[in-house]
């Protein structure tokens, strides 16, 4: 559903971030800034001040979750690597601008798809699915999700660059510290 090439699993959602964005810092040292949504899980822009990003929040529409783009447009800049657009509420009409915006300006488009995993609108007749619209979807798969293992989550996406990097790394992240 996602339109991607590649689906890997990770013991969460939050490692699919971090591979993610760990493969940027090494392809992409000249870009420091990741855009996040006003509203989002605060575990999740850890994970980009930890790898040391600068974090960048876009205010959001109150009616729908979604970003405000008059404002998103005034975020970016030059030093803009990604945006991460967490799928909750979105409006479609919305997700096809933010992802008209990224391409226009060389951005990725990181779909966090923890929470709205397999929801989609039609156009026509075709079912267009949240998660087609980045460059990378991350799922999460824990307790409280639509598809639940009590744990885990993947990450999709079409580049064959960024799965020579998962294949890589992936195991670093096999088991974690207890502290």
């Amino acid at each position: 559903n996602s339109k991607k090439n590649y689906a890997e699993l990770t013991s969460q959602c939050r490692v699919g971030l971090i591979l993610i964005l760990d493969f940027f810092k090494k392809t992409t040292p000249h870009k420091n800034e990741i855009v996040f949504s006003s509203y989002n899980l605060p575990a999740m822009i850890n994970i980009a001040k930890q790898l040391n990003f600068k974090i960048v929040f876009c205010p959001i529409i109150i009616n729908d979750g979604s970003f405000n783009l008059k404002m998103l447009k005034k975020k970016i800049n030059k030093k803009t690597l990604a945006l991460v657009q967490t799928n909750m509420f979105n409006s479609p009409k919305n997700s096809i601008e933010i992802k008209k915006i990224c391409k226009k300006n060389k951005i990725a488009l990181i779909e966090d798809n923890a929470i709205y995993f397999d929801n989609y609108f039609k156009q026509g007749r075709k079912k267009v699915f949240s998660g087609s619209f980045g460059d990378f979807t991350i799922y999460s798969f824990n307790i409280m999700k639509n598809i639940s293992a009590l744990y885990g989550g993947a990450v999709s996406f079409n580049s064959n660059q960024f799965k020579l990097f998962y294949d890589k790394n992936i195991n670093k992240y096999n088991s974690f510290p207890i502290s």
